[in-house]
């Protein structure tokens, strides 16, 4: 729901007034000039990031470096000079919708922990009193709110932390406030200064803009957004002390009944008992506030050197320590002690991003991420046993094909038919587990080619894992040609798997009307492929069968990008082909299941929405990184081009164009997890097949701004 908001003073509407039609005017110029600023930021800021992945002289990464940080700060006054336009002409809309604020929080703070850490500040925050799963508002605003806030605070911190307490207070049942505190041990402010912090292009002081930088927008844009937002901000600060900015929003509460009820018996530490160490004092409270909301037992605060004999052991279930603690060592020192007395409790450290943790001889720390989240928190304790669960990290996981069922496909030939080329980089790693080799087409008419040539040479394939939507001969075509003998009589009946990004309803028809025996859905899942492909091939052919042919080499017949689309994780089962085009008898495996059912994935619009998924894109390829960090650079060197023919085909007014290139960049970023890219080129795909170009042409900025996002979100990847 968009809700277009104007903005009223006493008794009239300030757009209306004759004397403000020049001021009008001249708003809405400078809004339509920052506008048009943000593409060409956004070719600089691309072109760098990529700059910035080639070897460089010593020299050359420092003039890179600098271009970054002037590019990040012209892109940050563009961007304010924008909502600040916006909303003084009243053209600033609100996009209202249900939003998780635990998990807004939590993804904002991810992100905005890494410059509190580069400065080694603390980062804390607190969600134990935000009880909510779903609360209707402006999430993107709200998050702008909150990263101006945060930015600040750290901005003026040298030393000491930030801290993000968020909390609900419910008026009714259907109603409540929002209440945001951001809290820091920075410079603070001069009380003849405090009175002017809100006025827009205006900071405490002339030495604050030398030394720090900025326009003095930022918190003027939190006040107004906060009153938009039906909510208000206030400040305290001691200079030479710090400072502490509290907002509040109304918002509508739509938490269910049931989960308001679960989320007060949460309670999922109830009994445990757990040690807190940390040197920094405020760090600890922080945990042991996490702890007791969650009816956890803390035994013990330790915030200095301690010794061994110090500690009841005992009684001890779970150790939580801040990054190296000192006690870590003590534990490695005297465990053999240890192991005699008392079992040894779970030990888990906190660790910043990009810092190494010390080896142990004796044990290997879980490792939480700083900053401490409560939901990251809560996932390595198992409730029901009240155990804690060691989080190693994650390692590339092995087929898990039996011995028997590898041998029972070994010297199988698979034909992968995408023309993207990420896609088939996804599906070859994923094939890389099983012993067998692939032959690849670009479209539908090179594997008609191949097959018949296969057939020709006596050299069979045994399964075609086939792309729906192609330029030439789309997977369609392709199989109902397959199907009807246009390859070859002798695979006719070869089970040929679809690859589909589309899952909305009629989807399965099409497929079966095609005489696809199977399907998967995009992004790809090695776990959910894997037995897909061993269970067709085992149902089609024996192992003498397979032995007749021998394929030692991999075929790339095209490696151009020209489609590409998110899979989606699918738990459907077979479908039994039967169409005019097909016959009852393809082949088809012993287990069958009833039917198909298809989810339309719902659109990531929200700011809540995190940059990059790269846990869940990496978790999709079994945690393969060799063959994740091959098709991000694949995307890093594809994507300028892509949007180089989007602004092509927008300025042609070519709709079928603009549709084919925006399914490729949606599917380009669905795979390597780039879910706000996905999504905004799955919007402009859907404007493309009802040929709105003008809609595009203005949403089209932002959508390669999400881009130049995402890139600099990567660089440190």
């Amino acid at each position: 729901m968009v809700v277009s908001c104007s903005f009223t003073f006493g008794e009239a509407n300030y757009n209306s007034l004759p004397c403000c039609s020049k001021t009008n005017h001249e708003r809405s110029t400078r809004l339509s000039i920052s506008h048009e600023m943000r593409t060409p930021l956004n070719g600089i800021v691309g072109s760098l990031n990529l700059l910035k992945r080639q070897p460089l002289s010593s020299k050359a990464e420092q003039l890179a470096s600098m271009m970054d940080v002037s590019c990040n700060n012209l892109s940050v006054l563009i961007n304010d000079i924008l909502d600040m336009s916006k909303i003084e002409a009243g053209k600033l809309d609100l996009n209202v919708q249900a939003f998780n604020p635990v998990q807004l929080i939590e993804t904002l703070s991810s992100s905005l922990a890494v410059r509190a850490h580069n400065k080694d500040l603390e980062f804390l925050v607190d969600t134990t009193e935000l009880k909510a799963e779903a609360l209707v508002s402006d999430p993107h605003r709200v998050s702008q709110i909150i990263s101006n806030l945060v930015n600040n605070a750290i901005k003026f911190t040298e030393r000491g932390h930030v801290a993000l307490t968020a909390s609900l207070t419910r008026n009714d049942k259907d109603t409540a406030q929002l209440n945001v505190t951001i809290t820091d041990t920075g410079i603070g402010i001069a009380k003849e200064h405090q009175s002017k912090l809100f006025t827009a292009f205006t900071q405490a002081d002339a030495s604050v803009a030398t030394r720090f930088g900025g326009t003095g927008l930022g918190l003027s844009i939190c006040k107004q957004l906060s009153v938009l937002l039906g909510g208000d901000i206030n400040f305290s600060s001691t200079q030479g002390q710090g400072s502490s900015f509290s907002f509040w929003i109304s918002v509508d509460d739509v938490t269910s009944a049931d989960s308001q009820q679960n989320l007060a018996l949460s309670n999922q530490m109830d009994g445990l008992r757990l040690a807190v160490f940390a040197q920094y004092p405020p760090l600890a409270e922080n945990i042991n506030g996490l702890i007791k909301s969650e009816a956890g037992s803390s035994v013990e605060t330790y915030t200095g050197i301690v010794l061994f004999e110090e500690v009841s052991w005992d009684t001890i279930d779970v150790i939580v320590t801040d990054y190296n603690n000192p006690i870590l060592s003590v534990v490695d020192e005297n465990w053999d002690n240890l192991l005699k007395q008392i079992s040894i409790p779970h030990i888990c450290m906190l660790q910043s991003i990009g810092k190494q943790a010390t080896y142990y001889a004796n044990f290997t720390p879980a490792i939480l991420t700083k900053p401490l989240l409560k939901s990251e928190f809560l996932k390595v304790v198992d409730s029901s046993s009240s155990e804690f669960i060691d989080s190693p990290p994650a390692q590339q996981v092995e087929s898990s094909a039996t011995d028997m069922e590898k041998e029972s496909i070994a010297g199988a030939h698979v034909l992968i038919v995408d023309d993207n080329a990420i896609n088939i980089e996804v599906a070859r790693g994923v094939l890389d587990n099983l012993p067998v080799s692939v032959k690849i087409a670009s479209n539908g008419e090179q594997a008609l080619d191949i097959v018949r040539e296969c057939e020709k040479e006596g050299h069979y394939l045994h399964c075609i894992l086939m792309d729906c939507q192609m330029p030439i001969m789309d997977g369609y075509a392709c199989t109902s040609a397959i199907r009807d003998g246009h390859a070859g009589q002798v695979h006719q009946q070869i089970p040929i798997i679809a690859m589909t990004a589309n899952a909305m309803l009629g989807e399965k028809e099409k497929c079966i009307a095609a005489g696809m025996s199977d399907y998967v859905t995009k992004p790809i899942v090695a776990s959910m492929v894997e037995p897909k492909i061993i269970n067709w091939i085992q149902s089609a052919y024996s192992p003498q069968f397979l032995g007749k042919s021998v394929m030692d080499e991999t075929r790339v017949v095209h490696n151009e990008v020209a489609d590409e689309r998110p899979f989606l994780a699918s738990t459907s089962g077979f479908v039994e082909p039967s169409s005019p085009l097909s016959p009852s008898s393809h082949a088809s495996p012993t287990t069958p299941v009833a039917s198909i059912s298809f989810t339309t994935p719902s659109s990531s619009e929200g700011s809540d929405t995190p940059i990059w998924e790269k846990s869940r894109a990496l978790m999709r390829l079994a945690n393969n990184q060799v063959l994740f960090d091959k098709i991000c650079e694949m995307f890093i060197e594809s994507v300028p081009r892509k949007c180089d023919e989007m602004k092509a085909a927008v300025n042609d007014k070519d709709a079928s164009k603009v549709k084919l290139v925006s399914h490729t960049i949606k599917g380009m970023a669905g795979d390597i997890g780039a879910v706000r890219v996905q999504s905004r080129f799955s919007d402009i795909e859907r404007l493309a097949k009802h040929e709105q170009l003008l809609e595009i042409d203005n949403v089209l900025p932002e959508a390669i701004n999400e881009i130049a996002v995402f890139l600099n979100e990567l660089k440190p990847a």
